[in-house]
């Protein structure tokens, strides 16, 4: 059960607690078709006859007009044979406002068509209208003039039913168009040819700033009215960005999609604008610039824009379908990017995005679906950078967006890389593995895989290539490469194997894994003894009595759980412990066993006669599955649990009559046919039908069982059977959840090419193929080419075996629920020294370093220089340095000028007593900077609060004096001050709100340090108590400059993301959270000795967004930005490109029963000037908690592109090019070379 509750044990996690879809009414399309007379351009004849079969269209079949009116119909057309779109979604059609064909004073746009349910009725009705359009006589449907800004103006008017328009129509009467938790969308089919000129000349501005101004209440001047009314300059658009311009159409599409509606006196809702452009391509150049502007007006509207030929009219029914199955979708996805550097260019990545998925489960299950994808950027139709799929070509040309800017998801029809509806393996199923769930645009396939997270992508891979996996290790069908150590702290560089064939594992099964090698249920009986009892009374109370029977000889080994059964027929006890149920041993003595019986009448008395005999026969009988298979193997263990009788209701008993606390009977299988099975009950065959139909059938659990079902075996339709059956064997969920966990991409060059490296909450790290189509030593693209378990993660398989208890997240109220198990959910780190002058001993090593967030107080080492052979090369826990908390903060690799190996940088972790509600005590480990020896793990400087037990390097220091005393979870920020190659600086930040310092070259850049030279000092301290007691949970950003270094930084508890209306000071709800930028203007070695940390005091406190601010300045020593709503709190990464800094935030929306985001939260990307404190905001459509910022160079065809992912949206996959603004007075911070 999900109810509106608060988890004790609080996490980021909480924050989908009871995802949905979007709810509400159907989602709202409105179709803006540019009817003015370039419509009429010829094109060749190309539309003869509509799809229907109803004849050609009525505008010509070589005019653009006729090929627009064609692919419109066949597009409504095609929805009646699409069950996902048929009768879900409402389609409107309004066209610009002129001639004869008008409505109102015959300005702005004309509602041909009020959206209407597109059921049956609506698709013939709206597919008549537009069939109906003349183009000659009274009545045409063209029109002279253009309107496109001031029709967008009118249809913001429409979907949103306002009495008052620009045309003069009320729409107040209108039956309800806005859509209802989400954007409506408006599609505007715009023509693009020689002639073409899409601006209109009207009062569309005019309008803008009276619907601002009156509406919004936004005073001229402000920074609202300001952002929504500044012309946007578009390329090649002469006049577009002059405050006197006739092009307002991309700025209504701004305005419309990004306003804040609570600040509106009308309950407007936002609108999501897409463009299709209709163009001749062989004169395409000629055109371009409308097309630049139908491509921005998307861009703002935060949708997508198409490009489509005049003569193709498939293409651009394509294109609406796309759209309103965009529109249709439900955001199932959450994921961060990853792209890898190029092998030869350094700071340019190869066209590769590689997108780490998961979903959670409805229910709060502990088992969640992951994977990981690629994708690619390309270049759109306005030169706009964009995310696309495997299906475009970014080197040929334009191509199309694949997120969907209606659910902030990748699109239902992307197809990502690997993904395929035949992976070239033999037993794959002809009718998709996904035959028993099918879901999304691909049903029961694989392709398209949409949003889906557990299709196509890694995880199909791994499905086909342990698609009938037997994992008998005598058979070559069991090819799984799954590594682990046999024993915690016992690693060798040699890994071995994870899988029943290790006898080392299966003979400590018990301690690693909670279970024993074998089933223990029903074993201390032969089948068929008889014993006797001595005499036995009972009082049945509340129906039922529990009897405590002497045994007349010796105990014969009866066990708890043992069913035994009698034939007695005595007037008090008749049919008590009878064929077929039996009765269940709850406890033995050396004397004594007890069991219960219900049924009983309250108050009477029943006995049991001396001498009585109770014996356990045997039966064998033959179960019934409706899947195809059930999995079973002849000699498994197995549990059959509620299950029905298929005449006789009274053997219902004997298989569901279990004993409290248990979840099933276990029984043996002895025989197996293509839907059948026999089993013989363990111990305890009682006289049962010959057929038993409805069992849920599941695996027992068995060390083998357990490790064979990690390895991928869907053991007994232990998944309720989402797979296909027949002779497939493997598991749906074989890859688990990625959700903090970012990957690494290492691309080795060569033949080998990219590997991906990432932890899963399945408890497997893997190694995947990154390439796109060629494979490493014969794994595919996309495959998997090793995996390790740590044997720290041994425990907790058994609770995702079972897929129980619940999880422990806000408003699940099972009793038994527990908190999420995590593994190697940390991000991983690199470091590949191609150096080749180094006498580093790490020269031609690639190495890698795993943690584990909430998974443990543990890191991981690995080289991984041959890809194929990992060796474990060390491990660090709390036992070498009993401060080591949760391994939050990822290491940073650095190279130092003082030593000749690289080291690795972090905070000391993430302390439990972070997780209360406020915080109510200190904080016990996490607190201090760790800087370890990259090939050792040693510790070669430390500041801990506690520094005993340490295990140092041999010149290491630990110092406690001016160690932070709050935890730190964040990740460091390296700065190489001088530019020589080496780290002479870090930065970190913790949970109490503080800011430090560490200087690591104290004697002078390019001077003689060692480990006791080096200094950490506290910079800033910005924390403090109740609603100021703010945190740190993400790395500062540092711009260095000629006269200071800017620290930006952004406070906010991720892992409190739920409202509440509890008003305790210090919750995180409560607590008002900043952007800073701190000024550290000692941009020497060394910071002063007895410098004073900075303060709020010192700061200039929220520039006045309207007046010219100068951070630059010398009487400034920095400034805070208040984040403007209740509970908002900063959940990444600030990044800066160029003078702006990136950064997300997210807060709750206030529960009501009209409320259609709560779930996820208003997520927040903005874009901060730090030299000016200009703020700049969009929202990011879907909410939940977006992850850092990605940016770099990427090279698209021939060119080099600068690129941010995630920085402002629409969505967190939507890449944009920053605006280069450099100065000449910036720096850069520290880049290790690898």
């Amino acid at each position: 059960m999900l109810l509106g509750t608060h988890s004790a044990f609080a996490q980021d996690i909480d924050i989908y607690t009871g995802i949905n879809p979007a709810g509400g009414n159907v989602p709202t399309v409105l179709l803006v078709w540019d009817n003015a007379a370039n419509n009429s351009a010829s094109a060749e004849e190309i539309c003869t006859q509509y799809a229907d079969g109803s004849g050609e269209p009525s505008l010509g079949t070589a005019t653009a007009a006729g090929m627009e009116q064609c692919a419109m119909v066949n597009a409504l057309y095609a929805l009646r044979s699409d069950p996902n779109l048929l009768g879900m979604i409402k389609i409107g059609l309004m066209v610009f406002n002129k001639n004869d064909f008008k409505s109102g004073n015959g300005q702005c746009g004309y509602l041909v068509h009020a959206p209407q349910l597109m059921d049956k009725d609506g698709i013939d009705s709206l597919m008549a209208k537009i069939k109906a359009f003349k183009d000659t006589g009274s009545d045409t449907i063209k029109t002279n003039s253009v309107a496109v800004g001031a029709t967008m103006a009118e249809a913001w008017a429409a979907l949103n039913g306002r009495s008052a328009s620009c045309s003069g129509v009320n729409y107040s009467t209108l039956a309800e168009v806005a859509t209802q938790c989400r954007d409506a969308v408006l599609i505007y089919i715009g023509n693009a040819f020689t002639n073409s000129n899409p601006g209109d000349g009207g009062d569309a501005d005019g309008i803008l700033k009276q619907e601002l101004s009156e509406v919004f209440g936004y005073a001229s001047g402000s920074n609202e009215y300001s952002l929504f009314s500044k012309p946007i300059a578009v390329p090649l658009l002469n006049t577009s960005g002059n405050t006197n311009n006739d092009f307002w159409a991309d700025e209504w599409a701004r305005f419309m999609k990004r306003v804040s509606v609570i600040d509106s006196t009308a309950a407007d809702k936002n609108v999501t604008t897409y463009t299709i452009s209709v163009s001749d391509l062989a004169n395409q150049a000629q055109a371009q610039s409308t097309i630049n502007y139908y491509a921005e007006m998307a861009k703002q509207g935060g949708g997508k824009s198409f490009l489509v030929d005049v003569k193709d009219t498939d293409g651009l029914s394509k294109a609406l379908f796309t759209v309103f199955n965009d529109v249709q979708a439900k955001n199932s996805v959450f994921a961060s990017a990853t792209l890898p550097v190029t092998a030869n260019t350094q700071g340019t990545y190869l066209n590769q995005v590689f997108v780490a998925m998961f979903r959670p489960d409805d229910n709060a299950n502990p088992r969640w679906y992951g994977n990981l994808k690629q994708y690619q950027l390309g270049l759109d139709s306005g030169n706009n950078i964009v995310l696309t799929d495997s299906t475009e070509d970014p080197d040929a040309g334009a191509v199309t967006s694949k997120t969907n800017p209606t659910t902030g998801a990748i699109s239902p029809e992307a197809v990502s890389f690997w993904t395929t509806n035949s992976p070239g393996v033999t037993d794959w199923p002809s009718t998709g593995f996904w035959l028993n769930s099918p879901s999304g645009e691909g049903l029961q396939n694989d392709s398209p895989d949409g949003d889906l997270v557990e299709k196509g992508g890694a995880a199909q891979m791994a499905r086909a290539d342990n698609l009938t996996a037997t994992y008998a290790d005598s058979s070559s069908d069991n090819a799984r490469n799954l590594l682990t150590c046999d024993s915690i702290g016992g690693c060798g560089s040699g890994l071995t194997k994870f899988s029943t064939g290790n006898t080392t594992l299966m003979a400590n099964a018990s301690n690693l894994f909670g279970v024993g090698p074998t089933s223990s249920y029903g074993a201390s009986l032969t089948a068929g003894e008889a014993f006797k009892v001595g005499a036995a009374t009972c009082k049945a109370d509340n129906k039922s009595c529990t009897f405590v029977v002497p045994f007349m000889d010796a105990d014969p080994g009866l066990s708890v759980d043992d069913v035994i059964v009698n034939e007695l027929s005595t007037a008090n006890f008749q049919g008590a412990c009878g064929m077929p149920s039996g009765c269940i041993v709850t406890a033995v003595t050396a004397s004594t066993f007890t069991f219960k019986v219900s049924g009983l009448q309250t108050g009477a008395s029943y006995s049991i006669p001396d001498g009585a005999v109770f014996y356990m026969p045997d039966r064998t009988v033959t179960v019934s599955s409706d899947a195809t298979a059930h999995g079973l193997s002849v000699g498994d263990s197995a549990i059959l649990k509620n299950c029905t009788g298929q005449a006789d209701g009274a053997y219902v008993s004997g298989l569901s009559a279990l004993p409290a606390g248990s979840s099933g009977r276990n029984v043996t299988v002895t025989g197996i046919t293509t839907n059948t099975f026999t089993f013989k009950w363990d111990n305890a065959a009682l006289t049962l039908p010959a057929a038993v139909v409805g069992c849920e059938v599941a695996p027992a659990l068995t060390a083998s069982n357990l490790i064979n079902w990690v390895r991928g075996w869907d053991i007994a339709g232990n998944e309720d059977m989402a797979g296909p059956g027949g002779t497939v064997t493997v598991r749906p969920s074989l890859h688990g959840d990625v959700l903090h966990s970012r990957p690494a991409v290492i691309n080795y060059g060569g033949d080998t090419g990219v590997v991906v490296f990432y932890g899963a909450n399945d408890g497997i790290f893997r190694a995947v193929n990154g390439n796109q189509t060629a494979s490493i030593d014969g794994v595919r693209a996309g495959g998997e080419l090793w995996s390790f378990i740590a044997p720290e993660f041994h425990g907790k398989f058994k609770r995702l075996f079972q897929n129980s208890p619940l999880i422990d997240i806000a408003g699940v109220m099972d009793t038994n629920k527990q908190p999420k198990d995590y593994f190697f959910d940390g991000s991983t780190t690199v470091l590949r020294d191609t150096r080749s002058t180094t006498t580093a001993s790490t020269k031609d090593k690639t190495y890698i370093y795993m943690t584990a967030r909430r998974g443990g107080r543990l890191i991981y080492a690995m080289d991984v220089s041959d890809p194929m052979q990992p060796k474990f090369l060390w491990r660090k826990t709390e036992d070498d340095i009993p401060e080591l908390g949760q391994t939050w903060s990822q290491p940073k690799v650095a190279v130092l000028s003082s030593r000749t190996d690289p080291v690795l940088i972090m905070g000391a972790g993430y302390a439990p007593e972070q997780d209360a509600d406020p915080v109510a005590s200190d904080d016990s480990m996490g607190r201090g900077v760790l800087i370890l020896d990259a090939v050792t793990g040693k510790v070669v400087w430390a500041a801990l609060v506690d520094c005993d037990g340490v295990d140092l390097a041999s010149d290491g220091v630990c110092v406690s004096s001016g160690a932070p005393t709050d935890a730190v979870a964040a990740d460091v920020t390296l700065v190489d001050r001088n530019s020589d190659g080496y780290v002479d600086r870090v930065y970190a930040a913790d949970v109490g709100g503080n800011i430090w310092r560490v200087d690591l070259d104290p004697n002078g850049f390019g001077g003689v340090s060692t480990p006791a030279d080096w200094k950490i000092t506290k910079l800033a301290a910005l924390g403090g108590t109740g609603n100021s007691a703010r945190k740190f949970l993400f790395a500062p950003d540092v711009i260095t400059t000629n006269g200071f270094d800017a620290v930006m930084a952004v406070s906010g508890d991720r892992e409190h993301p739920l409202y509440t209306n509890d008003t305790t000071a210090g919750m995180a709800y409560n607590v008002q959270n900043r952007i800073y930028m701190i000024k550290d203007t000692q941009t020497g070695a060394l910071m002063t000795t007895g410098f004073t940390a900075l303060t709020d005091g010192n700061l200039e406190p929220n520039p006045d967004q309207t007046l010219s601010f100068d951070a630059t300045a010398d009487s400034v020593k920095g400034y805070y930005i208040d984040l403007p709503n209740d509970g908002e709190k900063g959940v990444n990464a600030p990044v800066t490109v160029a003078g702006k800094t990136y950064f997300g935030t997210n807060y709750p929306e206030k529960p009501s029963a009209s409320s259609c985001t709560a779930d996820l939260g208003i997520a927040l990307a903005y874009t901060l000037d730090f030299n000016t404190g200009k703020l700049d905001f969009t929202k990011f459509v879907g909410g939940g908690l977006p992850p850092s910022p990605v940016t770099g160079l990427v090279n698209i065809g021939k060119e080099t592109v600068p690129f941010i992912i995630g920085g402002s949206g629409p969505t967190t996959f939507d890449p944009s090019i920053p605006e280069i603004e450099l100065s000449n007075n910036r720096k850069r911070a520290y880049w290790y070379a690898k």
